[in-house]
Protein backbone atom coordinates (compact mmCIF):
# COMPACT_ATOMS: atom_id res chain seq x y z
CA UNK A 1 0.00 0.00 0.00
CA UNK A 2 2.98 2.31 0.74
CA UNK A 3 5.56 0.96 -0.70
CA UNK A 4 4.50 2.89 -4.36
CA UNK A 5 5.30 6.12 -2.37
CA UNK A 6 9.52 5.32 -1.12
CA UNK A 7 11.77 5.70 -4.15
CA UNK A 8 14.34 3.11 -2.65
CA UNK A 9 13.85 -0.65 -1.83
CA UNK A 10 15.86 0.11 1.78
CA UNK A 11 12.90 2.95 2.51
CA UNK A 12 9.81 0.57 1.34
CA UNK A 13 12.12 -2.53 4.11
CA UNK A 14 11.93 0.14 7.14
CA UNK A 15 8.89 1.41 6.18
CA UNK A 16 7.44 -1.86 6.66
CA UNK A 17 9.57 -2.80 9.86
CA UNK A 18 8.68 0.40 11.18
CA UNK A 19 4.76 -0.32 10.81
CA UNK A 20 5.46 -3.68 12.38
CA UNK A 21 6.78 -2.02 15.13
CA UNK A 22 4.20 0.57 16.02
CA UNK A 23 1.67 -2.84 16.07
CA UNK A 24 3.89 -4.65 17.72
CA UNK A 25 2.77 -5.43 21.35
CA UNK A 26 5.51 -3.94 23.01
CA UNK A 27 5.36 -1.82 26.14
CA UNK A 28 7.43 1.38 24.04
CA UNK A 29 7.43 1.92 21.05
CA UNK A 30 10.44 4.20 20.12
CA UNK A 31 13.04 2.93 18.00
CA UNK A 32 15.22 1.29 19.86
CA UNK A 33 12.53 -1.26 21.81
CA UNK A 34 11.20 -1.75 18.54
CA UNK A 35 14.98 -3.07 16.70
CA UNK A 36 15.87 -5.07 20.05
CA UNK A 37 12.56 -6.90 20.38
CA UNK A 38 11.82 -7.81 16.60
CA UNK A 39 15.41 -7.80 14.95
CA UNK A 40 17.26 -9.56 18.18
CA UNK A 41 20.16 -7.25 19.22
CA UNK A 42 21.98 -6.25 16.25
CA UNK A 43 22.43 -2.44 18.07
CA UNK A 44 23.83 -1.23 14.85
CA UNK A 45 20.49 -0.93 12.82
CA UNK A 46 18.67 1.10 15.97
CA UNK A 47 20.76 4.00 14.06
CA UNK A 48 19.61 3.31 10.57
CA UNK A 49 16.28 3.37 11.53
CA UNK A 50 16.17 6.37 13.85
CA UNK A 51 17.92 7.78 10.12
CA UNK A 52 15.41 6.28 7.97
CA UNK A 53 12.57 7.96 10.15
CA UNK A 54 13.91 11.28 11.06
CA UNK A 55 16.50 12.12 8.06
CA UNK A 56 15.29 9.99 4.57
CA UNK A 57 13.51 12.00 2.43
CA UNK A 58 10.48 11.04 1.56
CA UNK A 59 6.72 13.01 1.23
CA UNK A 60 4.35 12.62 3.66
CA UNK A 61 1.71 14.24 1.86
CA UNK A 62 1.25 11.61 -0.44
CA UNK A 63 0.85 9.02 2.09
CA UNK A 64 -1.54 11.09 4.10
CA UNK A 65 -3.58 11.36 1.35
CA UNK A 66 -3.77 7.80 0.56
CA UNK A 67 -4.35 6.99 4.70
CA UNK A 68 -7.23 9.37 4.53
CA UNK A 69 -8.62 7.24 1.42
CA UNK A 70 -8.71 4.11 2.68
CA UNK A 71 -9.98 5.58 6.56
CA UNK A 72 -12.54 7.10 4.23
CA UNK A 73 -13.12 4.11 2.43
CA UNK A 74 -13.44 1.66 5.24
CA UNK A 75 -14.80 3.35 8.08
CA UNK A 76 -16.31 6.38 6.02
CA UNK A 77 -20.38 6.84 6.24
CA UNK A 78 -21.78 9.11 3.63
CA UNK A 79 -23.83 10.39 6.80
CA UNK A 80 -20.67 10.64 8.94
CA UNK A 81 -17.74 13.23 9.20
CA UNK A 82 -15.30 10.76 7.09
CA UNK A 83 -16.52 10.83 3.52
CA UNK A 84 -14.86 9.62 0.61
CA UNK A 85 -14.39 13.50 -0.18
CA UNK A 86 -12.59 13.97 2.59
CA UNK A 87 -9.09 13.12 1.25
CA UNK A 88 -7.03 16.43 0.68
CA UNK A 89 -4.74 16.69 3.40
CA UNK A 90 -5.48 19.25 6.36
CA UNK A 91 -9.05 18.64 5.07
CA UNK A 92 -11.81 16.34 7.60
CA UNK A 93 -12.35 16.08 11.00
CA UNK A 94 -9.80 14.82 13.85
CA UNK A 95 -9.59 15.24 17.42
CA UNK A 96 -6.67 14.62 19.11
CA UNK A 97 -6.48 12.56 22.24
CA UNK A 98 -4.95 15.15 24.52
CA UNK A 99 -5.39 15.80 28.40
CA UNK A 100 -5.28 18.54 30.67
CA UNK A 101 -2.56 18.49 32.86
CA UNK A 102 -2.09 21.46 35.64
CA UNK A 103 2.09 21.29 35.36
CA UNK A 104 4.37 20.66 32.58
CA UNK A 105 6.80 17.35 34.35
CA UNK A 106 5.61 15.13 31.77
CA UNK A 107 6.93 15.50 28.22
CA UNK A 108 4.50 16.55 25.80
CA UNK A 109 2.69 18.48 27.80
CA UNK A 110 2.13 22.43 26.68
CA UNK A 111 -0.68 25.65 25.83
CA UNK A 112 -2.22 23.20 23.03
CA UNK A 113 -5.51 22.34 21.62
CA UNK A 114 -6.68 19.95 23.72
CA UNK A 115 -9.35 17.42 22.59
CA UNK A 116 -10.49 16.42 26.11
CA UNK A 117 -11.66 19.66 26.98
CA UNK A 118 -11.67 21.02 23.21
CA UNK A 119 -10.40 24.23 24.16
CA UNK A 120 -6.76 25.22 23.94
CA UNK A 121 -5.45 24.40 27.25
CA UNK A 122 -2.54 23.43 29.13
CA UNK A 123 -2.78 19.45 28.50
CA UNK A 124 -0.41 16.50 27.31
CA UNK A 125 -0.85 15.24 24.41
CA UNK A 126 -1.44 12.10 23.50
Amino acid sequence: MVAPHFRRAEQRCWSAFYRCGQLARLERKTIEPMVLELLGRPLELIRTVQQFVGQSPWAIEPLIVQLEAVVAETLGDPEGVLTRTCSAVGAGVADGSGFPKRRQHSAGVAWQYCGWSGKVDNCHAA
